[in-house]
């Protein structure tokens, strides 16, 4: 006998139940497989495998036929998991990636409303400045905005003095 792993490759798929129908008619053999399950399984994913042949082409093939197919589906489900996994922690990068860009920009509208302001001071301005230029480029090193605002009040104090 054959040792298929046909039960253990039918386990990995977590649904409780299945129906077996075997139909012989006119020496042919039809088996059709069922997945039966509830909403907390997968048995929604699973359509119904049927299989027809003649009895003695069943006998020879059946369990080697299924055991592929489910070997192959089951490595599917398993990359499809696989996949899943890894589009979930990308969406949580993008996510955190679209806070720290969030937080970046308000940052520089600081930055912007200090330089712009009426009563823009370079001298009593610059310790603002320069801590807020630290706190940008702390979350990126290569921002433009922040190191030409250290570049200009650096300039403004230098030549006021």
């Amino acid at each position: 006998m054959v040792n298929t792993n046909f039960f253990t490759e039918l386990e990995k798929f977590k649904i409780n139940a299945y129906s077996l129908s075997i139909v012989f008619k006119n020496e042919t053999c039809t088996i059709s497989l069922l997945p039966k399950g509830s909403a907390k399984d997968d048995a929604t994913n699973f359509k119904p495998l049927t299989l027809s042949a003649k009895t003695k082409e069943m006998d020879l093939e059946f369990f080697n036929t299924i055991s592929k197919n489910l070997e192959n589906t089951s490595t599917f489900f398993s990359n499809t998991e696989s996949y899943e996994k890894k589009l979930k922690i990308q969406q949580e990068e993008t996510a955190e990636k679209k806070e720290l860009r969030a937080t970046i920009k308000k940052l520089e509208e600081k930055l912007s409303t200090i330089f712009d302001n009426e009563t823009f001071n370079a001298k009593e301005d610059e310790s603002k400045i320069l801590k807020i230029c630290k706190d940008i480029l702390t979350l990126d090193r290569n921002n433009k905005k922040a190191k030409l605002s250290i570049e200009n009040i650096n300039n403004l104090t230098n030549t006021l003095f």
